[in-house]
Order: C-alpha cells, then sequence, then structure tokens
C-alpha cells in the first residue's frame, strides 16, 4: 500500500481523478464485448479474439472494483477530516443559507412594491364605488408594505454576507493534511 499524505483539497482531487479512472474502466468492461460479438460460428482467431475480449472484460471489472473501493476509502477520509475540522457544519449552514435565500429573493420578487401601489390597510384612504364593489378605479394594491419587503431583502443580503465568510473559511480548512493509503499499482497508475 502507498501512503500519501495530502490536503483535503488535493485528496478530493485524487477521488476524482478516481472516479474518471472508474468511467473508463466501467466502458472497458461492456465495449470489448460489443466489439468480439458475432453471429456466425467464429473460426480459431474469432474465437481467440473473444477469449482476449473476455479477459479484457473482466480485468477491467476487476480495476473497476478495486478503484470504487479506493475511492471510498479517500472519501471516508475525507468525511472524518471534514468533521473534524468543521467544514461538514460550514457546508451545511451554506447550503441551508441557499435556501433561505432563494426563498427570500422569491419573496421580495413576488411582493416588491411600485411607488403607486398602496399597502391593502391603507385602502380606507381611498373612495368606495358601490356600483364597482371597489376601491377607486385604478388603485394598485400590495399586501406587503415597503418597509416589509425591504427588511426581507436586508435578512437576504445579511445571509449572503454569511455565506461569503463561511467560504473564505473553507481554503483554509480544506489545507488541513490527512493521511490516505491507496494500493501501489493503483497509486502509480494514476501517477501517485
Amino acid at each position: 500500500m502507498t501512503k500519501l499524505t495530502v490536503s483535503l483539497t488535493r485528496a478530493h482531487k485524487i477521488a476524482d481523478r478516481i472516479g474518471a479512472e472508474m468511467n473508463t474502466a466501467k466502458t472497458q468492461t461492456t465495449t470489448t464485448n460489443a466489439q468480439a460479438r458475432m453471429s456466425t460460428a467464429p473460426t480459431k482467431e474469432q474465437a481467440a479474439v473473444l477469449r482476449d475480449a473476455a479477459a479484457a472484460a473482466l480485468a477491467a471489472a476487476n480495476r473497476f472494483v478495486a478503484l470504487a473501493r479506493a475511492q471510498q476509502g479517500i472519501r471516508e477520509v475525507i468525511a472524518q477530516a471534514n468533521v473534524a475540522a468543521g467544514v461538514s457544519a460550514i457546508l451545511a449552514k451554506i447550503e441551508a443559507n441557499k435556501k433561505v435565500i432563494a426563498m427570500y429573493a422569491a419573496m421580495a420578487s413576488a411582493y416588491e412594491v411600485s411607488a403607486d401601489q398602496v399597502h391593502v390597510d391603507a385602502l380606507e384612504d381611498y373612495v368606495w364605488s358601490q356600483s364597482t364593489n371597489a376601491y377607486s378605479p385604478g388603485v394598485q394594491v400590495t399586501a406587503m408594505t415597503r418597509n416589509a419587503v425591504a427588511d426581507i431583502n436586508a435578512a437576504k443580503q445579511e445571509l449572503e454576507r454569511e455565506n461569503m465568510s463561511l467560504n473564505d473559511q473553507l481554503p483554509d480548512l480544506n489545507a488541513r493534511s490527512v493521511s490516505i493509503e491507496i494500493a501501489d499499482d493503483l497509486a502509480y497508475s494514476l501517477g501517485l
């Protein structure tokens, strides 16, 4: 086993590289059969091609399994380090904030108050028309006050500032070192 001490950021990149290799191996498990499939009785040479294709597919499958286990081990180390460093909590807070920010943005947009709109509670200041069974024609009404919409926007901006601050903490936390282990042959083939 090859033991490496790398930053959390580098560990993520290694896990991603392993993922790309897994995709290649997965493709190789099926394409060799498709290339070697024959509908008629094969010649001796064609039979050899079929055997080689099967062996290549099995080798690719074994490589895929080894890569999957290596990626699992690295991701477990990353997860444990993220919890220990507080990265997981920060990421959870950022994600929750993003959802609240999106809700505030939609709400502020839906209840945007223009200068000519009147809040529903101020309708008594306008003339009620018995003939139309409504307030003065042309009165545009809003359910939210300008102050309420401003408060929503202020809350959204505060969460956006908080997320910027939280995001600024992540590079320092991801620079922390972790130790990972990977099979020697995989480490070599991955350039580690």
